[in-house]
């Protein structure tokens, strides 16, 4: 691949940019202090057609590729991790596995509300080891006639307080715990009878994302809402896992920015004796290598993201840039000093944002395990 972006590239990065400087930014910081949804800033981004990104043009999206969506997700991550976290469950797991697995009717219904931002989605699942997991609390497998019975509940559901539409992966057990066929990827909506909210939760970062849990008692699922046959095998599941990480991965290239760029406007207000600091100058160096690495490495893992190597390559992506992120956002506080660790600074909140990524819908720890399975098939193949 040329690591140099295209004209339309660039011409979308920068797009995404102002948008962001303008409409993002500004509600940051009062989201994650208030545990807000930042509605205005998911508006702004409908307008820019971004919710759009990599989504059909028969729907209303753009149409664009993998790159572009890590592009856009980058900007976002920059100016809000916590809306960017969102974005990867509303665009990368939601909107793109509706359009590659949806039925026609399921597709003209619901991808004009996602894009246009009048309905916000997530993914109800939790992780597994490298994989999203199935929804492992849809007990009824005969379920109601034509349909399945959801009980259940799922903990810190990203997007789900902001939700009004849940894609949910359920596996059917019998009545003495083992699996039976019947289970699926369903549709569902908010005000669907048994289906319950809680609360945002308050967390180190991320704060605003919309995190909650999600409940189901009898919650019925019917054939209408279920994805077709093939959304239902472990390649979706897979699917669903590494565009988590490759999303992630951008969120958290554009915290290591941000942090950077935080470092750098403090100190063209500060003295020459602190930019002649060999120690500052070094650790600016090292945010700067490490973010562009991370950057690239991300770019690739978009580039590869419908191959068989998709996998390591997206795992890796997400591995490089949460650790740029966590070192970029602690230097930045580092360089800031005893003001660094102010909320008015906005460092901190990057540094908890870049710490909370590190372990959020899928630790660091996942993404290296999901790298060794490729590295070491043989000896993942015979212990599991």
């Amino acid at each position: 691949m040329n690591p140099r972006l295209n004209e339309a590239e660039a011409l979308l990065q920068e797009k995404a940019r102002r948008i962001c400087e303008e409409s993002v930014s500004p509600e940051a910081a009062a989201a994650d202090a208030e545990l807000s949804f930042p509605l205005a800033s998911m508006r702004a981004l409908a307008e820019g057609n971004l919710l759009g990104v990599c989504l059909p043009e028969e729907f209303g999206g753009t149409g664009g590729s993998l790159t572009d969506m890590v592009l856009v997700f980058e900007e976002v991550g920059r100016a809000s991790a916590s809306l960017g976290a969102l974005l990867v469950h509303h665009v990368g797991l939601v909107g793109r596995t509706l359009t590659a697995h949806g039925s026609d009717a399921q597709k003209e219904q619901i991808l004009p509300d996602l894009i246009s931002g009048e309905r916000i989605a997530c993914l109800a699942a939790v992780t597994d080891g490298a994989t999203v997991a199935r929804f492992r609390a849809g007990v009824d497998a005969a379920g109601e006639e034509g349909g399945q019975k959801l009980d259940g509940e799922l903990a810190s559901i990203t997007g789900a307080a902001a939700a009004s539409l849940f894609l949910v992966p359920t596996v059917s057990y019998d009545a003495g715990g083992e699996v039976v066929p019947g289970g699926g990827v369903f549709l569902v909506d908010r005000d669907s009878a048994g289906l319950s909210v809680g609360n945002e939760e308050q967390k180190l970062g991320l704060n605003g994302s919309g995190t909650a849990n999600v409940a189901f008692v009898g919650t019925f699922a019917s054939d209408e809402q279920r994805l077709p046959a093939d959304a239902c095998g472990p390649g979706v599941l897979k699917q669903l896992s590494d565009q988590a990480s490759l999303g992630y991965a951008a969120i958290a290239v554009g915290v290591a920015q941000a942090s950077l760029d935080a470092a750098l406007e403090f100190l063209a207000t500060s003295g020459e004796d602190l930019k002649r600091s060999q120690s500052v100058q070094w650790m600016l160096a090292d945010s700067a290598t490490e973010t562009d690495a991370a950057r690239l490495m991300t770019w690739y893992a978009a580039n590869r993201a419908e191959t068989s190597e998709r996998t390591e390559s997206a795992a890796m992506a997400r591995l490089l840039a949460c650790n740029a992120a966590v070192a970029s956002s602690r230097r930045a506080v580092q360089i800031l000093g005893q003001g660094g660790g102010l909320r008015t600074a906005g460092v901190e909140r990057l540094y908890r944002d870049a710490k909370m990524i590190e372990i959020h819908d899928g630790s660091s720890e996942m993404q290296r395990h999901a790298a060794a399975r490729k590295l070491l098939p043989d000896l993942f193949d015979s212990t599991h």
